[in-house]
């Protein structure tokens, strides 16, 4: 009996979870299994400096609640701190602590080389800069409209 092919799609969430595999396997190597991908899009944030709850949530793309429990996760961690907000009485600034920005900035440099990694396999695969250009178009394209849905 032949196994028939894979779909698309079946293929594309076997190759992001590999990914991701390697992804946390390099952060637990360099002693950052603390953090996660989402923790690491929420240190991103706060990389450019402080931010509100409701202006990390747009760029995370997750909702209040969940955005708060995490929050409070990485301040008990050391890496976020809060602040008031100078306006408003009612808004928090959250930014990240010294510690944060260590890590942020040593994970933020594994990730670009593990990056790197993936480009140099698809060279190695013989795809030309111009494919691989469409490639990224392609799951660009797939990654806005699974984000619509959600």
């Amino acid at each position: 009996m032949t196994v028939p092919p894979k779909k698309l799609g079946a293929l594309l969430i076997e190759a992001g979870e590999k990914i991701a595999k390697v992804r946390d396997t390099t952060l637990k190597k360099a002693n950052l299994n603390h953090l996660s991908h989402g923790r690491v899009l929420v240190l991103t944030v706060l990389a450019d400096g402080p931010a509100t709850q409701a202006d990390i949530c747009r760029y995370v793309g997750q909702k209040p609640p969940s955005m708060m429990e995490m929050l409070q996760r990485l301040e008990k961690s050391h890496l976020v701190k809060k602040e008031k907000h100078p306006e408003s009485n009612r808004k928090v600034l959250w930014s990240l602590t010294t510690k944060g920005k260590k890590d942020w900035e040593k994970a933020q440099g594994l990730l670009f080389k593990m990056t790197q990694v993936v480009d140099a396999t698809l060279t190695k695969g013989g795809y030309p800069p111009k494919k691989v250009e469409e490639m990224k178009a392609f799951l660009s394209f797939i990654i806005a409209q699974l984000d619509a849905r959600s």
